[in-house]
């Protein structure tokens, strides 16, 4: 009964993805003039520029701003970082392979080495649209609302294009996005992260840090290959030059770790939330800090161990936020030694 019941299941889900498969299908064969629009989108606006580079610039309005932007990204990558370690759920160019159904076209985009599920694109777009709107006026609001639609909307077309995702990872990710920063924003949770000190976000990122380890043993244990992602894709893509060491889950994870870190070392955000500073200053500190970033994530070491490249991530994404959120308000806080005399 038990085996009837989950080849039933199995059935019913396996139709649910190839009714998806089809969308992608369809995409490819009526979109195909949109590909390079679809290509610009998933690369420019991939998570990790949204979070290393739109996020600080548009925080270079207001440190309140700042704060905002770089506490919801970094909540949202690590949801779905964490997600998608814990849920396997196969991406449409290996599903189909598996399955021995009609192959998708595939692009360098495609291969991807994370599980399926959540779309961390399709999170990471709606959260950036979220933030911006909720710092607008209502005025603004409106003008804005249908174009970040839009966005949002090409965001989940180029995905599901590519064959990285199917629809509902889409959806997922969006929801997760959604639902995340509206309950981080709501104005008696938001003051009390903003109060709250060092040892409740750090005690917080421990706990999760712990829940990922665990699931690492459980998989082990039960004989489930906590790599298989890895595996699927240098299994289905057709040219493995197109994997990105950079791309990797635990990689991943341990970045948004040390994303959220950095925030968590910054506590209580309510002093990086309420200085005042000089833009003279603020803006080319900022963007000294984006470069610096830019350059320490090219020198990667990637030929010195699974361990120095996993913990050189961790530390690069902590000093970047930390730096942020913490450095550069008392460097360039109104008032500040640097600050006057540069206004001099």
């Amino acid at each position: 009964m038990l085996i009837y019941f989950q080849k039933s299941i199995s059935s019913i889900y396996d139709g649910f993805l190839g009714h998806e498969l089809s969308l992608v299908h369809s995409l490819q064969t009526k979109f195909e003039q949109l590909e390079p629009l679809f290509e610009f989108v998933s690369e420019e606006l991939h998570p990790d520029v949204i979070a290393t580079y739109v996020v600080p610039l548009l925080g270079l309005y207001s440190m309140d701003a700042m704060v905002k932007y770089l506490y919801g990204m970094g909540v949202i990558m690590l949801s779905t970082s964490v997600l998608k370690w814990i849920v396997h759920e196969d991406r449409p160019y290996w599903w189909c392979r598996e399955k021995d159904l009609p192959s998708i076209s595939q692009h360098r985009l495609t291969c991807e080495t994370t599980s399926g599920i959540p779309s961390g694109h399709s999170a990471a777009i709606v959260a950036l649209s979220y933030l911006i709107l909720a710092y607008l006026s209502s005025g603004y609001r409106n003008l804005i609302y249908f174009p970040l639609g839009i966005l949002c909307l090409i965001m989940f077309m180029s995905r599901i294009y590519f064959g990285c995702h199917f629809l509902h990872q889409c959806i997922i990710g969006g929801m997760i996005a959604y639902g995340g920063i509206k309950y981080i924003l709501e104005p008696q949770m938001w003051q009390f992260l903003l109060e709250t000190g060092k040892k409740f976000h750090i005690i917080i990122l421990i706990a999760t840090g712990l829940f990922t380890l665990w699931s690492y043993v459980i998989m082990m244990y039960t004989n489930i290959d906590p790599h298989w992602s890895v595996r699927m894709a240098f299994k289905w893509c057709r040219d493995p030059m197109y994997l990105s060491h950079t791309s990797s889950p635990v990689y991943s994870m341990l970045k948004d770790f040390g994303y959220m870190m950095g925030v968590a070392l910054s506590a209580p955000l309510i002093k990086s939330a309420s200085t005042e500073v000089n833009p003279y200053m603020s803006v080319p500190i900022t963007l000294f800090i984006l470069i610096a970033n830019t350059f320490l994530k090219v020198y990667t070491p990637t030929q010195s161990g699974r361990f120095a490249f996993v913990s050189y991530a961790f530390f690069r994404s902590l000093f970047f936020t930390f730096s942020l959120l913490t450095i550069m308000p008392k460097l360039a806080m109104k008032g500040s030694l640097l600050s006057t005399k540069k206004a001099q």
